[in-house]
């Protein structure tokens, strides 16, 4: 019986570690997923800008009555 309570303890014990360490880990995703989502706002922003200049230079000749 003494064996199967410390057994118990042990296993309650590990299981309160284990979820304090998965909610640390959670919290670390989470995080970064929000990083992540920041790090491709600004990526397409900076497409978006590229894509406007490459139009501009394009048609810039015509706007200026150089065509």
């Amino acid at each position: 019986m003494a064996e199967s309570c410390r057994q118990v303890r042990t296993f309650v014990t590990n299981l309160e570690t284990e979820t304090k360490e998965r909610a640390a880990l959670i919290e670390m995703l989470e995080q970064s997923e929000l990083y992540y989502d920041a790090q491709a706002n600004e990526a397409n922003t900076v497409a978006m800008v590229s894509l406007c200049q490459s139009v501009f230079l394009f048609y810039a000749p015509c706007i200026l009555g150089q065509c």
